[in-house]
């Protein structure tokens, strides 16, 4: 029966495996990564100006979501008010529309 490289006990590579506790990414994945490469794109005002006709023309055909995002993108996301009573044993969070 031939040997199995993972076998519990088996040595290859021990040096290169992490340690206990120890991360392989340890500064992780940079922050606002996609983001940045988002704003950069954009900055070029063709590509910005095709995405927003994409969502117009979408929006016409009746597509909710991207009617959505151009109200607000352009009015701004509507507030929302929420009530919130507390009696001695429950909390009540009631959303009013």
């Amino acid at each position: 029966m031939a040997e199995h490289h993972f076998q519990k006990g088996n040595t290859l590579g021990k040096d290169h495996r992490f340690k206990p506790g120890q991360s392989g990414n340890p500064g992780g994945r940079p922050k606002d990564f996609l983001s940045a490469a988002y704003r950069t794109l954009l900055e070029d005002e063709e590509i910005a100006k095709a995405i927003a006709k994409a969502i117009v023309k979408k929006a016409m055909r009746g597509s909710v979501a991207h009617a959505a995002e151009l109200a607000d993108r352009t009015e701004g996301k509507p507030r929302q008010s929420v009530e919130i009573e507390q009696d001695e044993f429950a909390l009540n969070i009631t959303l009013v529309e």
